[in-house]
């Protein structure tokens, strides 16, 4: 069953224990939830839904730009009933959220996670994975100064731009479904105005992929950065 990309949604809070995201996938299917929270080093205790589908961090990072962390938690199989996904943390903050649901991924043979560091101020952020075929590739951006919304480029899909309620920042997430052919594809996005703003990318290989002479390794990452 190929990959499908199905729907997406988003929240943010301000000064909170935790994020409530409603929404309700179909039972079994693949759900991606990126996260962005502002309060010092800390980062998200977990992400659950009402219905007790197991989520996992596929991806954490804590002390971006001294104070933000960003994470995207996923779950392979939705379970019936779904309505609200929560994402909690340790210590109240400004949580913002997107979630998206993907059928056709219920078993994976690899998960593999890259980030690009910003250094400089640019306007654009671009990731280049070199995917196999048969893979999810979630990518997302955010920055944290100024309310300066990303908007789509590269050869992804974009998917949503949220604000950060309160802290003058934007989460951005896309994604990228690879069925037949593996190379090279990029991630970017790109704010109005030039920013500091932190990129990453997460690959999902599908466990029934089969890619001859390559014994089902995963080729791993590289990527480019520029504006």
């Amino acid at each position: 069953m190929a990959i499908q990309f199905v729907n997406t949604t988003s929240n943010t809070t301000a000064s909170a224990p935790n994020l409530d995201i409603a929404y309700a996938p179909t039972s079994g299917n693949f759900v991606a939830v990126w996260l962005v929270y502002l309060n010092s080093s800390n980062g998200f205790t977990s992400v659950t839904d009402n219905a007790g589908s197991v989520y996992q961090v596929a991806f954490q990072d804590t002390g971006v730009a001294g104070n933000w962390c960003t994470a995207l938690y996923y779950t392979l199989n939705a379970k019936i009933g779904v309505t609200t996904i929560t994402a909690a943390v340790p210590v109240n903050g400004i949580i913002a959220g997107i979630v998206a649901e993907f059928s056709g991924l219920s078993a994976l043979d690899a998960v593999s996670s890259i980030k690009v560091q910003n250094t400089t101020t640019h306007t654009t952020n671009a990731i280049t994975p070199i995917p196999m075929v048969s893979e999810l590739l979630l990518g997302w951006f955010f920055n944290s100064s100024n309310s300066n919304d990303f908007s789509a480029g590269g050869t992804s899909t974009f998917l949503l731009n949220q604000d950060a309620v309160g802290a003058g920042a934007d989460l951005a997430a896309v994604y990228e479904i690879i069925s037949s052919t593996s190379g090279t594809y990029t991630a970017n996005a790109t704010t109005s105005v030039a920013e500091d703003s932190w990129g990453y990318v997460t690959s999902f290989m599908a466990a029934s992929t089969t890619i001859t002479g390559l014994g089902r390794k995963h080729q791993g990452f590289s990527y480019t950065y520029g504006g």
